[in-house]
């Protein structure tokens, strides 16, 4: 929800718990007042 987007250097997660035994999680930025996904990569 771009209302609620406060900052634009900051990154923004969002979980999915639609499937619980999959959750999709996707993480946003805005940038120039454009919300771009970025790729999150898993560390571990």
């Amino acid at each position: 929800d771009l209302k609620k987007v406060f900052y634009e250097d900051v990154y923004y997660l969002i979980v999915c718990l639609s499937d619980w035994d999959r959750p999709t999680v996707r993480v946003f930025k805005l940038i120039d007042s454009t919300i771009k996904e970025e790729e999150m990569v898993e560390i571990g």
